[in-house]
């Protein structure tokens, strides 16, 4: 018998669903097994040895101390959906009695009570109660579980044009939406629409105050706001402040450290303005103008006025982050840099003597955000920083207190990111497709420096950019721009997720066998049967058992846009030869991981078919003859001319041939991550390579195939 105890009122009709043989419901018990809570606080109710297990009616556990009940071993449930029907009806209720002032006409009817001119006075007053019909007007939902569902199913119903948006939204709730609900990518793109807003999410660490004064400046004025969900989703002090002032200006401020040209060419001759061009899957363009670049600014010294403002900027309280965009080589630190005391020429000198500025003005917080796509970026940024005031105070000018300034987490964080969006150089395409639209700005600038820009950016559909929230001033609003804040471990659970299984893995695949059957697109491979089996199998069957799941980005969602919308994407023009530059440097971490998993999963390596096929073709490949039997130029690889020998003796030819010295090269634990023989792969990865040696055609056929087995 285990016996429950209850913390709110529970339908009774819920708890004649124990059976009585099995339960027994006792709300005076010191030693439950069982507890069923509703709304109560339980963060300080403490949790006897005998409990066994929490039950929550209803979707939400933050009222509920989840991580304490980890550590001593007590289940928590919840019941998402229960009471989905109840809540939505509330929330159309609402929408409808705020629309049409319903609770301002009731209270004003009660004073008419007993009055003998009652009739004449309703007709008189009743205008003052007037609202807006719903019927055509904007409705956004934020969150489309259960409950967002049907709110937006039934605004539809209702004749309202309703957007959603929900970056985490499930199978099962994208099937129930109505196909009149348009989706937003971003907050950024639903909120100016609305004429009014609902919220529909969970509360947690990522989404309090998810409306917030960044939020509601976004927002029509006059947008009506309804939170069924959770009190501390809103932020109530600038929900008031919005009531009562109305909307403020915040703003980014571009930084050039390298090639000044851009300021004078793409910024200022257009007040800042650009043309964001979004490159569909479909061969369509989506544009929208980016005003949100307030100041250009050129980096350095040489430049008095623009040097005195960043100082000026970098004094500033207000100040929330500093961000880069400047490839990896960027954070590079030089000792001929370091010699030049506060007046360095490098990107990362200049950013520590604005810091020093910023010391100065008091030690004021800031943190310093790299968003340039390599692991665990911060660490570079902050590497950089901290060479560059050593040195200083080791050259005495700087105070040590200055080190310690960048060294304090309280002051100044340097949180990791992951970002994956494709930028390509202004595209010829584009710009015809923009002059047809009549868009008179696009053309191309090239600087003497070599730098390709324009006053438009053209940038594919689909992107990524998770940062740690490590922040010591407040955060700048970039989730709504679609950014997911989360912590360190999750940046680098996504970091694995793209790097070691879900899109890079497939990237060198389809760059090892493209130029084995004569593509110069991977665009163009998308097209092909086999290549796209293949990937779609190594993406969902091989390699999707051992990642790890991050939690806000769902993996097997984002394997189906890189091979759905990614890779088909006819506006990039990534080739498999660019692709396929120092395979040898990636197999390791792109495969290899892949592999060890396994291993220390104990999972079956013999259910591995197209990882060792893509390893076989690499031998293949390295031979420089495609499957036509013609020559072809390799890709750049420092190892490229010492793994070429390895494979020298092989032909590509019909009959026997010794593939003996195969064992050379998939031994390599240096290029493979593993030695291939030593985890049982090695044999049927040669085996693999003899057929795609059997001459001309050998590659298309091994392909065919094995993803058709």
């Amino acid at each position: 018998m285990y016996t429950i105890k209850t913390l709110n009122a529970i339908s009774p009709v819920g708890l004649a669903k124990l059976p009585a043989n099995q339960f027994e419901i006792d709300n005076e018990a010191a030693a439950p097994q069982g507890i069923l809570v509703r709304s109560a606080d339980m963060h300080d109710t403490p949790l006897p040895d005998s409990l066994l297990a929490i039950a929550r009616a209803g979707a939400g556990t933050n009222n509920i101390p989840v991580e304490d009940c980890t550590n001593k071993g007590i289940v928590v449930f919840n019941t998402p959906g229960a009471n989905a029907n109840a809540v939505a009806e509330l929330v159309v209720g609402a929408l409808v009695a705020g629309s049409r002032n319903l609770v301002d006409a009731v209270n004003w009817a009660q004073t008419l009570k007993g009055r003998d001119t009652i009739a004449k006075d309703v007709e008189k007053g009743k205008k003052a109660f007037v609202g807006p019909e719903l019927r055509g007007k904007t409705l956004g939902v934020i969150g489309l579980g259960a409950i967002g569902a049907r709110v937006a199913n039934a605004a539809v119903a209702l004749g309202m044009e309703v957007l959603g948006y929900d970056p985490y939204i499930s199978i099962d709730a994208a099937w129930s939406l109505s196909r009149s609900v348009q989706h937003c990518v971003t907050l950024g793109d639903m909120l100016p629409r609305c004429d009014y807003l609902t919220i529909h999410v969970p509360y947690l660490p990522t989404t309090r105050h998810t409306i917030n004064a960044q939020t509601l400046a976004m927002c029509k004025d006059g947008v009506r706001v309804l939170n069924f969900a959770r009190g501390e989703l809103v932020d109530n002090a600038a929900l008031l402040d919005a009531l009562n002032s109305g909307k403020y200006d915040r703003g980014v401020i571009v930084a050039e450290s390298f090639d000044y040209e851009i300021i004078d060419k793409a910024y200022q001759p257009y007040d800042n303005l650009s043309l964001l061009v979004c490159l569909k899957s479909t061969g369509e363009i989506e544009k929208k103008v980016i005003a949100s670049v307030t100041e250009s600014l050129k980096a350095d010294y040489s430049f008095g006025a623009d040097w005195a403002r960043l100082v000026e900027i970098f004094q500033a309280p207000s100040l929330q982050m500093i961000s880069f965009t400047i490839t990896e080589k960027g954070y590079g630190v030089a000792p001929a840099d370091l010699e030049r005391g506060l007046t360095p020429v490098l990107a990362m000198g200049k950013v520590t003597a604005l810091l020093y500025e910023r010391f100065k003005a008091g030690a004021l917080p800031l943190t310093v955000q790299s968003m340039d796509n390599c692991s665990h970026n911060g660490d570079k940024v902050k590497t950089a920083v901290f060479a560059y005031a050593s040195k200083w105070v080791e050259q005495g000018l700087v105070p040590a207190e200055f080190l310690a300034y960048v060294q304090d987490e309280t002051k100044i964080t340097f949180p990791w990111s992951m970002i994956d969006k494709i930028t390509p150089r202004p595209d010829a395409k584009v710009q015809q497709m923009l002059a047809d639209d009549g868009f008179e700005d696009n053309y191309t600038i090239v600087t003497e420096k070599h730098t390709f820009t324009a006053p438009f950016v053209n940038a594919e559909e689909t992107q990524y950019l998770c940062i740690e929230d490590h922040y010591t001033n407040g955060r700048p609003p970039l989730e709504l721009g679609g950014v997911l804040y989360c912590d360190r471990e999750t940046v680098d659970k996504i970091e694995k997720m793209k790097v070691c299984t879900c899109l890079n893995p497939l990237h060198t695949a389809m760059s090892i066998y493209g130029c084995m059957l004569g593509y110069t697109l991977i665009s163009a491979e998308m097209a092909d049967e086999d290549l796209r089996s293949f990937i779609q199998k190594i993406g969902y069957i091989e390699a999707m058992p051992v990642v790890v799941d991050p939690g806000v980005l769902n993996p097997y969602e984002f394997i189906g846009a890189v091979i759905n919308r990614r890779l088909p994407n006819p506006f990039m023009p990534d080739a498999p030869q660019r692709i396929a530059t120092d395979t040898s440097q990636k197999l390791a971490i792109r495969f290899g991981e892949t592999i060890k998993a396994y291993e220390a999963r104990g999972l079956d390596k013999s259910n591995l078919i197209l990882i060792p096929l893509v390893l076989a073709g690499y031998a293949r490949y390295l031979k420089g003859i495609d499957d036509n039997g013609q020559p072809f130029e390799i890709s750049p690889d420092p190892l490229l001319a010492e793994l070429q020998a390895i494979v020298n003796p092989l032909e590509v030819k019909e009959g026997e041939q010794d593939f003996s010295c195969l064992k050379a090269l998939y031994s390599r634990a240096d290029v493979f991550g593993v030695d291939l023989y030593a985890v049982g792969l090695g044999e049927k990865i040669e085996s693999m390579a003899k057929e795609l040696f059997a001459g001309p055609g050998a590659v298309r056929k091994t392909l065919h195939d094995a993803v058709n087995a």
